[in-house]
């Protein structure tokens, strides 16, 4: 009986313990999300207190707010290549932002930098899964579920 007992109490504090760390990965999530949101919106007072000049620096802010969901969205999935689309973003905002080619044109060629970032790394990551996934060729079950001519 006593074996039993201590059976439950285990499992009570295993599923303790995992509701509590998830519970504390939220908090400090959602924490880091707000405090992200507030630091966005401070930035957005700052640019437009001091517009025009301060528009130079729009594709610069604007990768940062686009990082920024890479970056949370990769400690949440815990995904490599999300860390790396949030400094390819960083880099392409900083590049365009020093290199003073306007604001619409600098915004529009880090959205296209960035479009092509995201079209070789879905690109890299579909061509890892193609390759570690089977191929139904040499299955035999493969053609049971196909239809037959009558």
């Amino acid at each position: 009986m006593q074996f039993g007992f201590f059976l439950v109490l285990t499992d009570i504090i295993t599923f303790a313990t995992i509701i509590t760390n998830r519970f504390v990965m939220q908090t400090s999530l959602r924490r880091m999300s707000a405090g992200v949101a507030f630091l966005m919106a401070i930035l957005v007072v700052v640019l437009f207190n001091f517009a025009p000049s301060s528009l130079n620096w729009l594709p610069a802010i604007t990768a940062f707010i686009v990082a920024t969901f890479w970056l949370i969205s990769a400690a949440r999935v815990g995904l490599i290549r999300f860390y790396v689309l949030a400094t390819g973003s960083m880099l392409l905002g900083a590049a365009f932002a020093f290199a003073n080619i306007g604001v619409l044109l600098g915004v529009s060629a880090y959205y296209f930098g960035m479009g092509l970032l995201l079209v070789v790394s879905g690109g890299i990551t579909l061509t890892k899964y193609l390759r570690q996934s089977q191929s139904l060729e040499g299955d035999p079950t493969a053609n049971e579920n196909s239809a037959e001519p009558v």
